[in-house]
């Protein structure tokens, strides 16, 4: 069995975790890097991965295929773990609306995590535990601050390969329905508040991430994939059907941070799009 280690956006920082919970319980570690930097790649074997995977992931429609494959052909994966940002919740969200039938538990934002149980504070005093299946693969964020930096070992082997999606053909070879499922795409709805420019903004995130832009209007009923909702301040009864997972961004708390499975308030939405859209 393995953990494997989304290394990107700092994901690197989890690589002690993960050995430790391997040598606890015989497991390999796997890092998953888009870098094509040989002294990068054999870094993250001295920081603990007995293998790095190196795919040619350039945008978060690449990472999703990434791990989808990895998730729906790899059967000796115990857990694929994430560091916990908006990259890894958009990624994640996406992964799971495909393959939840593989999936258990999932997770973001995790703080506590074992061989067998994961869990995350809701407060002070108040902790909510998963166990971990042995018959599917857990998918988890965890956040940084909850585990020490690993500890660099060049003293330690490991093999380095290319990790490739492959042509579409290979990919609907080996699950087929990911191709045409709607949940693959990115959505960035916006409200009716949301000026010229920042649409502008909102598209431009929408496009680095390989999505589409919408504004909210009663002819949208339900949005399948992933979404991501700038300034969408109406009323629960008067927004579609959220079918993936649901992110939200707005100046102010508004309903839709109830559904959300993430959201910011922020009185600065166009420097927040700005920063997600480079």
């Amino acid at each position: 069995m393995a953990i494997a280690v989304i290394c990107n956006w700092s994901g690197h920082l989890l690589l002690g975790k993960a050995r430790e919970i391997a040598d606890e319980v015989g497991e390999r570690v796997v890092a998953i890097s888009s870098s094509n930097d040989e002294e990068s790649n054999q870094k993250l074997i001295y920081l603990g991965a007995d293998e790095v995977l190196v795919c040619n992931a350039k945008n978060l429609t690449d990472w999703v295929s990434v791990v989808s494959r990895y998730v729906a052909s790899e059967s000796k994966v115990k857990m694929v773990l994430f560091p916990s940002d908006l990259e890894s919740s958009i990624v994640m969200g996406a992964v799971y609306g495909t393959l939840q039938q593989r999936i258990s538990p999932y997770l973001e934002g995790a703080h506590v995590l074992s061989g067998d149980t994961v869990s995350k504070k809701l407060d002070s005093s108040s902790v909510i535990d998963f166990q971990i299946s042995p018959e599917k693969i857990a998918l988890i964020s965890l956040e940084r601050s909850s585990v020490t930096e690993p500890f660099e070992d060049s003293s330690r082997f490991g093999k380095i390969r290319n990790y490739e999606v492959g042509e579409v053909s290979d990919f609907v070879r080996i699950f087929p329905e990911m191709i045409h499922s709607p949940s693959m795409k990115l959505v960035v709805l916006t409200g009716k508040d949301l000026g010229g420019s920042s649409f502008e903004l909102a598209k431009g995130v929408a496009g680095r991430f390989g999505g589409e832009a919408k504004p909210l209007s009663g002819k949208l009923q339900v949005v399948y994939g992933p979404c991501l909702a700038i300034e969408v301040t109406s009323r629960l009864r008067d927004l579609p059907e959220f079918k993936g997972e649901l992110l939200s961004i707005s100046s102010r708390e508004v309903p839709l941070s109830s559904l959300a499975k993430l959201f910011a308030v922020s009185p600065e939405i166009d420097r927040v799009l700005q920063k997600l859209s480079v």
